[in-house]
């Protein structure tokens, strides 16, 4: 699955100043959103919205964020429509279609997604997780150069965006462009030692020869994640299947070759964005990188 920036949830019902003079289920929806406590904030943002007042549009939004945080992608869907027949601004409705945006990318719909960011970035230009996501949904759809132009202006607005790195490493990647995509998963990582990004950078690293770099890559998978999450799983198979391989550093070729993001300095300075077999003793690395953020 590829990732996405996360959702904007609307700043009012997010400002704890706010809260005191929203009332009880607004208060009540913001505390629970932040503990990750979804059904609680659902059952609060119902009665917010019930209740009526002026702050319906943070209300429904919130409340599609909870939904969508549960997989209830249709709820978030109708929630973020209510929510834009009420929004009273651009900026406001702006942030809005890119939440609904992916909720449809959750539910594999593309081209309504694509048309939400479309949406979002018109309404505001500079708006760079839009860029970002609109990239993303190109990439689902195999629109490799239009998705790079995306998340290229992106990282212009915020090059703090992680996801946007490893979604671009995807692309360069599926465009045969390995030192580039290395460098961009390398950088993700930097930002947000995010495990799905090393472990797309670990299987490029496999395509490459680079089998000691890319045991690297699994093995900070392997100790940083439960071993109840799924991508342990897949890492640490593909970590006991190079157990196996010569490590031997003179087999990379392109940028791994000439030592630009060895195992230590890529660790050191940190590098952003799923897939292998999950049989840990005939794995094949090369066949299961797949999505990022």
């Amino acid at each position: 699955m590829n990732r996405t920036i996360p959702l904007a949830l609307l700043g009012l019902a997010l400002s704890a100043a706010a809260c005191g003079s929203l009332g009880d289920p607004h208060a009540r929806g913001k505390k629970a959103l932040e503990q990750g406590d979804y059904g609680t904030a659902i059952e609060a943002y119902t009665k917010a919205i019930d209740g009526g007042g002026d702050y319906l549009v943070e209300a429904y939004t919130n409340r599609g964020i909870a939904n969508e945080a549960r997989g209830d992608y249709d709820a978030a869907i109708a929630d973020y429509g209510r929510a834009l027949e009420l929004a009273p601004d651009d900026a406001t409705r702006a942030e809005v279609f890119n939440n609904r945006g992916v909720a449809y990318l959750g539910l594999r719909k593309s081209t309504e997604a694509l048309a939400d960011f479309e949406q979002a970035v018109e309404l505001s230009p500079d708006y760079a997780e839009a860029y970002a996501n609109r990239g993303r949904a190109k990439v689902d759809r195999e629109e490799w150069d239009s998705a790079i132009e995306d998340f290229d202006r992106a990282l212009e607005l915020d090059p703090s965006l992680a996801q946007a790195y490893g979604n671009r490493a995807l692309a360069r990647e599926s465009l045969g462009e390995d030192e580039k995509a290395i460098r961009d998963y390398s950088e993700a990582i930097r930002l947000s030692h995010d495990a799905q990004a090393y472990f797309n950078r670990g299987m490029l690293r496999y395509t490459l020869g680079c089998f000691d770099l890319a045991y690297d890559d699994f093995t900070q998978i392997v100790e940083r994640l439960p071993d109840d999450e799924y991508l342990y799983y897949m890492a640490k198979s593909q970590q006991e299947f190079l157990e196996g391989r010569p490590k031997d550093a003179d087999s990379c070729m392109g940028i791994e070759s000439e030592g630009a993001y060895d195992a230590g300095e890529a660790e050191g300075d940190g590098a952003d964005a799923e897939g292998a077999s999950p049989d840990a003793s005939d794995a094949d690395p090369t066949a299961g990188a797949t999505d990022e953020g």
